[in-house]
């Protein structure tokens, strides 16, 4: 037995006193990775791909009509910013491949002073996990959140760590970090309560907190700014909110008019509907944005009525995930082969049927001829920002 404790701290040793080098071949490891990754899977529009590009047609002045409830805001300002400010996506899809590279890494040097070996194993079970590699090749969300996720859990540790709370910088960035995770998937706001108890708990005081909540709230407030000056309308801060119908939606055994008004609202529109579920809910309650409400209202509804069923659904979903092979894609043709053979959906988004199969269309608050229009014309310039000519088909 002591013979193990002086080996595992002897690697302990060794790994810290290395650690420069271990980081350098991280890097180093992680960019020929990704050069294999954009070989295998050159780059393509992702998931929901094409609801975040027309949000930044709306930042580019398109007057296009998205519910601001339907995503998040973040990732269609990197869009922007890339493909429309600089004129190319791929710079953004360059620095998507840098986030990638620095996973591992983040990783690696936010364990390292607790535990050298499982920092170690750790960043290389990252290293070597292709499948979320793959996703940085792609315009989604998920890019962008996976690495926010390395920077908090970095930050957060590093906060952690200076008990003495002589840097508070390290706070102000981490309280930036996790603003933008809010504002790039829905989920995000789920970490800042466990953010702040963890903090507390170490400080036992509540100096860091505050630290932090200044630099969120300038995020948010930034965003909430950006918003109204953009799009003239809409609440940052309800980004992603229509998700919440997926509770009623997969569980409708769960609603009930019992529940509350909104989940009784919701049931009165589900009557005879024969249109999709946001629309009819809309028209009942008399506008766009109050559809909205009534939804993410009956969620919470049904969440207090079945939160203990919903804690076992949680169990048991991600257990299921957890089973799947893994395999994201299948088939011969990559993502990129399939997208740049038609480069053009002009015929697809003529019809109200089109728009629906092939974007967000139930984001849409109406499908009069001039939004199939705008939408028409927006999903064509869309479409072949992914395609290169020299990946065109023959």
């Amino acid at each position: 037995m002591n013979r193990l404790v002086l080996l595992y701290q002897t690697i302990n040793r060794t790994i810290q006193t290395r650690s420069n080098l271990i980081l350098g071949s991280l890097i180093l490891l992680g960019f020929l990775r990704q050069i294999l990754v954009l070989l295998a899977y050159p780059p393509a529009h992702g998931a929901d791909s094409m609801v975040y590009f027309l949000y930044a047609e709306r930042f580019a002045g398109a007057n296009i009509l998205i519910g601001s409830e339907t995503a998040y805001p973040f990732y269609p300002m990197l869009i922007w910013a890339s493909f429309y400010a600089l004129g190319t996506i791929y710079v953004l899809i360059a620095i998507q491949f840098v986030m990638a590279v620095a996973i591992a890494p983040l990783y690696f040097a936010a364990l390292l002073p607790y535990q050298p070996i499982v920092a170690l194993i750790s960043a290389i079970v990252i290293l070597f996990d292709f499948q979320t590699a793959i996703v940085f090749s792609f315009t989604s969300t998920e890019p962008i959140y996976i690495f926010l996720l390395a920077v908090t859990i970095w930050l957060c540790l590093k906060a952690l760590a200076d008990i003495q709370g002589t840097h508070p910088n390290y706070l102000l960035l981490l309280g930036l970090v996790v603003a933008l995770l809010v504002l790039t998937r829905p989920v995000g706001r789920f970490l800042v309560l466990p953010v702040l108890v963890l903090l507390l708990l170490k400080y036992r005081s509540l100096k860091p907190l505050l630290w932090i909540s200044i630099s969120f709230t300038l995020v948010i407030v930034a965003q909430i700014v950006l918003f109204q000056v953009f799009f003239r309308e809409g609440d940052a801060l309800a980004s992603g909110d229509s998700m919440l119908a997926i509770i009623m939606i997969a569980n409708p055994q769960w609603v009930a008019v019992t529940n509350g008004e909104n989940s009784e609202v919701y049931l009165e529109a589900l009557n005879g509907c024969d249109d999709h579920l946001f629309y009819c809910i809309s028209e009942d309650s008399g506008s766009w944005e109050q559809g909205m409400r009534v939804i993410t209202g009956a969620a919470g509804e049904t969440a207090r009525e079945h939160i203990t069923d919903i804690v076992v659904a949680i169990f048991q979903n991600t257990n299921s995930f957890m089973k799947m092979s893994g395999q994201q894609y299948a088939g011969l043709d990559t993502p990129s082969q399939v997208q740049c053979s038609k480069t053009t959906y002009a015929e697809e988004l003529s019809t109200r049927s089109g728009v629906m199969q092939t974007t967000w269309g139930w984001a849409l608050p109406d499908f009069s001829e001039e939004t199939l229009r705008k939408i028409s014309t927006s999903a064509q310039r869309i479409s072949v920002a992914m395609c290169p000519s020299a990946w065109l088909p023959n």
